[in-house]
């Protein structure tokens, strides 16, 4: 996303206003950036944390091993969205 930030300011364009941006995985570099990236947060702590849960309960026998579990994501609107485009 900052590549298509810098690409957009040297044409003149504004992200937000003429067109909108997304990034697929949330971050520092998408928070901070001007204007501010809509991103999919996917909540890797909150991830890791429940496959290291299901992992452990699986070799101690207290899950099926074939057990299947949805981890929840967010999408994190942002300026670089929310703005009049065409």
């Amino acid at each position: 996303a900052p590549g298509v930030l810098h690409a957009a300011a040297a044409r003149g364009r504004a992200v937000g206003r003429d067109f909108s941006v997304a990034a697929c995985v949330d971050g520092a570099a998408v928070r901070g950036a001007a204007p501010p990236v809509t991103a999919v947060d996917l909540r890797p702590s909150a991830y890791g944390h429940a496959c290291a849960e299901l992992l452990c309960d699986i070799l101690a026998s207290r899950t099926d091993p074939a057990t299947v579990r949805t981890h929840r994501w967010a999408l994190e609107a942002r300026a670089s969205t929310l703005g009049p485009v065409g």
